[in-house]
Formats: C-alpha cells, sequence, structure tokens
C-alpha cells in the first residue's frame, strides 16, 4: 500500500475558473480536474490510499470538501487551517498520516499513463524514491539533471537540462521519517518552498533518486495548457 497526497490547498493563482473557483474544482467533462489527476492511478486504486489536502478558507468559500466528495468517495480529506507553500501543505498533511506506507505526493493539475511508474516503483530498494521527467524549455517548472539512472542535481523555477519534474513524486520513505528530513525548514518565514526543496534535503543526505522519462504528460496547471490539454482530448 502507498499514501497519495493529493496537493488541493493551493490558491490556484495560476488558473482560476469564470467563478474565479480554484483550479481542483475546475470541470472539463464533468469530473474536476483533481479528479483526473487522481485517475492517472486508476489502474491502481486497490493499491493506494488517498489523502485529499484542502484549504479551510476554500471550503468556506466554494463548498469544495462537499464538491470532491463526490468524486471521491473512499478518499480521506485533510483540511489545513493555513498554508503558505507548497512544502508547507505537504509537511502539514504528513503530520496526519500515522501509518508506515510510502509516500506519493500528486499535484492536482496534471495527468498521464501511471503503467511504467508503478512498475518501476516495485522495482526500487529500501529508501530509494522516483520522478517523472519530461521535456521542456519552460521555466515555471522545476528541473532535474541525472547521470546514468540517478538524479544528482534538482532547481526549483530555473532551467538546468531539457527535462522537467512532473508533479508525481515517489518517495520511499514514511511519513514520519519525511518529517525528521523537514525539521530544519522555517514555513512561517519562507512562502517558497516546494516539494523539489525536500528532494534536495535527500540528495543532500545521499538518497538515491531513480527517473523515468514520460513519453506524454497532460498538464492542464495554467490557462493556456489548460486550453492546450482540452484540445489534445478533442483530436
Amino acid at each position: 500500500m502507498i499514501n497519495v497526497i493529493l496537493l488541493c490547498a493551493g490558491e490556484s493563482t495560476r488558473l482560476r475558473s469564470k467563478e474565479n473557483f480554484p483550479k481542483p474544482i475546475i470541470k472539463y467533462k464533468k469530473k474536476y480536474l483533481s479528479k483526473l489527476a487522481l485517475e492517472s492511478f486508476k489502474k491502481y486504486f486497490k493499491e493506494i490510499k488517498v489523502h485529499v489536502v484542502l484549504n479551510q478558507s476554500h471550503i468556506k468559500k466554494f463548498n469544495i470538501k462537499q464538491k470532491l466528495k463526490k468524486q471521491f468517495r473512499k478518499s480521506r480529506f485533510i483540511v489545513l487551517k493555513k498554508t503558505n507553500s507548497q512544502l508547507h501543505s505537504a509537511y502539514q498533511a504528513l503530520k496526519k498520516i500515522k501509518n508506515n506506507y510510502s509516500i506519493i505526493f500528486l499535484d492536482c493539475d496534471l495527468s498521464f499513463d501511471s503503467t511504467r511508474f508503478f512498475l518501476k516503483i516495485k522495482s526500487l530498494k529500501s529508501k530509494e524514491s522516483l520522478l517523472l521527467l519530461f521535456k521542456s524549455k519552460y521555466n515555471g517548472y522545476s528541473y532535474a539533471k541525472y547521470k546514468g539512472e540517478n538524479i544528482i542535481k534538482i532547481k526549483e523555477k530555473k532551467v538546468i537540462s531539457n527535462y522537467a519534474i512532473a508533479g508525481s513524486y515517489f518517495l520511499s520513505f514514511t511519513s514520519k521519517e519525511l518529517l525528521a528530513f523537514l525539521k530544519k525548514f522555517s514555513f512561517q518565514k519562507n512562502s517558497k518552498l516546494y516539494i523539489s526543496d525536500l528532494l534536495n534535503i535527500l540528495l543532500k543526505n545521499k538518497k538515491i533518486i531513480k527517473f523515468i522519462k514520460l513519453n506524454k504528460l497532460n498538464s492542464f496547471g495554467t490557462e493556456k495548457e489548460l486550453v492546450r490539454f482540452k484540445n489534445t482530448i478533442k483530436k
């Protein structure tokens, strides 16, 4: 079993609906974008335990929890009173998880075929993690350099290679173990912390991070990306 932490607590500054709804409850063909993201793992629902992370302010403004409950019937909801970054949301979610399963952090603005991802996870050794890479030159993503089969360097919002990191991160650690790595961060003072900052801590501690190159990634994190995704599906 693997904990999947679906991150839906951000402010969605890059994408809002005409009604000003945040990204997780923007609909495409009767499904929320966050549901499309989770359905990347559809073949493996029996192997995952889903935790949907929400922002309390979105519950008050948009009734987001009740809306998502209809499409996330077997998921656990973790409601955050306040969050100021992607990593802060992840950190707070980890504190609520008491089991000893490994972790996948999943962004709510992408979809992909996860077959190779899960096959690779099953072949990893203990404490090895796994990222998904895709070709890009856009500086809005995090980027990775690799040597052989291993990631050796990661930079957020800076193009250091031809490969960006997709928002699905497998970490072969329990929540308790990851919280120990996150002790050094001051979340209240820093509002620009990402999952990539945690990955860099793992690299500094000489933990192995493997990767897979994706042939196709559907990204809908910005308005342009969502339009491109819809046009691709139509074809």
